[in-house]
């Protein structure tokens, strides 16, 4: 049986993206979406969380890049001196398989991030992290130490599924299949399959050919939801206006990660 999980990640960013989001939840393009806290528009989309339980809602990690919840002293590793902000994308994934990125620290920004989401009243399904950051050694560790004590057990699996005539970058195929096994042995439950495009293919058509070669089991297929740039504008036009209307026709079975 084919199974298919559609979520929107960056939900609450912007008020851009929470507004396609929201289109997207309303045309019956998306199942589920993760919420990133202490964004400019995190309340508009904790307040449609709230009011639409029958769609799965999560935490998405940021874990680079943008201002932390804590305060810089409170998670030093975290924190690139020169700018008082996270570590950007690549220096974190270093640092990180160097150990330099303490689990403590990670424990300390995760859990301000997640408590924010659960403590406005939205019931948490699952958990991922903003450019799968979630994924890597420190980070794992990290979210298994937090799985008792914040009551979650549901995590986005590293991609294994490549957008159709494309293919996994290197650096994902040498991390995800190692981190996947790290991801299941801390008892986390996870989909058979993951696949995401996020500007790896401007063909307009990318979603539509996903759902013609779904393999068995439950896929989940991200997509971040807006038109204000191109790469988004791909992701969700021919997920939002064409394979959504398709869904009987492929024989797909639609869920969210509470039915997980």
């Amino acid at each position: 049986m084919k199974k298919l999980i559609v979520n929107a990640d960056d939900f609450g960013l912007d008020d851009h993206t929470v507004e396609w989001t929201i289109k997207g939840f309303e045309c019956g393009a998306l199942t589920s979406a993760t919420i990133m806290a202490g964004m400019p528009a995190t309340g508009k989309a904790v307040e449609y969380a709230k009011s639409h339980p029958q769609f799965s809602f999560g935490v998405h990690f940021y874990l680079v890049d943008e201002v932390p919840m804590c305060k810089p002293d409170e998670i030093p590793s975290m924190i690139d001196p020169k700018t008082g902000k996270l570590w950007r994308t690549r220096k974190f994934i270093l640092r990180n398989f160097m150990g330099l990125i303490r689990v403590e620290d990670l424990k300390r920004e995760m859990r301000a991030q997640f408590m924010a989401i659960k403590d406005a009243g939205v019931p948490i399904s699952h958990v991922d992290g903003h450019g799968h950051n979630h994924r890597l050694p420190q980070s794992i560790k990290a979210l298994a130490g937090l799985k008792e004590e914040l009551g979650f057990t549901k995590v986005r699996r590293c991609q294994n599924l490549a957008v159709v005539g494309g293919r996994l970058g290197l650096l994902s195929r040498l991390i995800n299949g190692p981190m996947q096994k790290r991801i299941e042995k801390s008892g986390f439950k996870t989909t058979d399959h993951f696949l995401m495009n996020a500007g790896h293919t401007d063909d307009g058509k990318w979603f539509t050919k996903a759902l013609e070669t779904l393999p068995e089991g439950v896929t989940e297929i991200g997509v971040h939801p807006g038109i204000d740039e191109n790469w988004r504008k791909v992701d969700t036009e021919d997920c939002f206006q064409n394979a959504c209307s398709t869904w009987d026709d492929k024989s797909i079975a639609l869920m969210n990660f509470n039915d997980l």
